[in-house]
């Protein structure tokens, strides 16, 4: 499996609100047959008081298809 991801959340891909960085785009899945597969991410991340940075939340999704 081969994955690749795009940001398209702002100019460079992340929005950064002070301890809170937001990113939205999407990743590329494409299986050992070459087909590929596109889901639409968003990912919150939070700086700890530890300064370690952390994944808070999470939502992925298929492309609203208006036919199915």
């Amino acid at each position: 499996m081969k994955v690749r991801y795009d940001n398209n959340a702002a100019e460079n891909g992340v929005q950064i609100h002070g301890n809170i960085a937001i990113t939205m785009g999407n990743f590329y899945l494409t299986n050992i047959e070459g087909k590929e597969i596109v889901v639409e991410k968003t990912l919150v991340f939070r700086r700890c008081s530890d300064g370690k940075l952390r994944l808070c939340a999470h939502k992925s999704a298929l492309p609203y298809d208006p036919t199915k």
